[in-house]
């Protein structure tokens, strides 16, 4: 290749790719195709292509390779290959011939076709996490900065009430003006809790006491139209180091979003029990035991477009003024912190399923502490 050219400019580009010669000799190997074949471009380059592979796919890429070698143009093949985390990916390998100062080269592009089950949940659960910490970012920023406006706003609706020159007329507007700028300050202290995303501090939590007191709770705020059962397996102690307070609120986050999926009334099951999941999984979900939390609703269902993003800050579908889109994304990010996570099984006017698992794990020795999301307890739903 001329000393004149060079594919430097493309190493950082996303798309995976190398170039070869007709022996199938690597001269280039970017940075995407370093991280899908999990191969340094030190030990690639000079070698052939099927060199860099196990066999038996070394062996197909050389058959293929030379049966397509005398080819005018490209030709492309589907491989299967192991991924930089073992997870196997089929991918589609393109060979483009190119012709440079009088030399002939292949460029070569590698395509995931499609990513195996394992890989997909993590890459979904990598871009949660991503989303939801920017989020985090700017809803801190943002909270603060609105907090400072909404003090001066009230401060001088306060003095425009006590003003005894105002006329009778207008003090109506200035109440409700005083309102609507409380409830601002309301959602700004939800912000503010949502951002800080305090650590749980764990201690010794019944799970049956828990969800008995949920139970309770709830009574006062579910329509008459709406049937509520609980069922606890008392096979086993369900007691696990956890925040109570924040672990109360997610449940009751996900029981009071059930509660509105049921305009017309329904039922709401509520169960616990301890459970095992045999195999490792994305994010959270080690193999082990677990304490399984369900909540059930007969509701309007939840559409296979809108599932993905049920767990998203400020996502919702309630109509104004019913919910601000955070109840689910606190939910998420407790159970998250408390090193488990949540499924969510639901198809369009069939209900609604939340499975929330947390580790079952020995019990520690501590004294119950308050965090700054039990003043949320007794807001109205989020």
């Amino acid at each position: 290749m001329a000393s004149d050219f060079s594919f430097e400019p493309l190493r950082r580009v996303s798309l995976p790719f190398f170039v070869a010669d007709t022996n199938g000799t690597i001269v280039f190997w970017n940075e995407a195709i370093s991280r899908l074949f999990n191969i340094d471009t030190t030990y690639a380059l000079g070698k052939t292509i099927w060199e860099t592979t196990p066999l038996p796919l070394s062996e197909r890429i050389k058959l293929d390779w030379s049966a397509h070698l005398d080819r005018t143009s490209g030709w492309s093949e589907e491989y299967e290959i192991l991924s930089s985390n073992s997870s196997p990916v089929s991918i589609e390998f393109r060979v483009d011939k190119i012709k440079i100062n009088a030399v002939n080269l292949f460029f070569c592009t590698c395509l995931p076709l499609k990513l195996s089950s394992k890989l997909f949940e993590e890459e979904l659960a990598k871009l949660q996490a991503q989303k939801t910490q920017a989020i985090l970012t700017l809803a801190g920023g943002i909270a603060h900065d609105f907090n400072n406006v909404l003090a001066a706003i009230l401060s001088h609706l306060d003095i425009v009430l006590n003003d005894q020159a105002l006329p009778e007329s207008l003090r109506q507007f200035i109440i409700n003006a005083q309102t609507s700028a409380r409830r601002g300050a309301e959602l700004v202290s939800k912000l503010t809790a949502f951002s800080r995303r305090l650590e749980p501090v764990l201690v010794d939590t019944d799970i049956k006491g828990l969800i008995e007191e949920i139970s309770l709770s709830l009574k006062d705020n579910l329509p008459d139209n709406i049937q509520m059962s609980v069922y606890i397996d008392s096979s086993f102690p369900l007691i696990i180091p956890a925040d109570r307070s924040q672990l109360m609120k997610a449940i009751l986050s996900i029981c009071l979003n059930a509660k509105d999926a049921m305009p017309d009334g329904g039922n709401l099951e509520i169960s616990a029990k301890k459970t095992v999941i045999p195999t490792d999984g994305p994010g959270n979900r080690k193999a082990g035991d677990y304490i399984k939390i369900q909540i059930k609703d007969s509701g309007i269902g939840i559409s296979k477009e809108i599932l993905p993003h049920i767990f998203e800050p400020y996502f919702t579908t309630k109509t104004f003024g019913k919910g601000a889109g955070l109840g689910l994304s606190i939910a998420y990010n407790i159970i998250n912190a408390h090193s488990g996570w949540i499924d969510v099984d639901s198809e369009v006017n069939k209900g609604c399923c939340f499975s929330i698992f947390l580790p079952y794990q020995p019990q520690i020795k501590n004294e119950t502490s308050v965090t700054e999301l039990q003043k949320l307890e007794n807001d109205d739903s989020i």
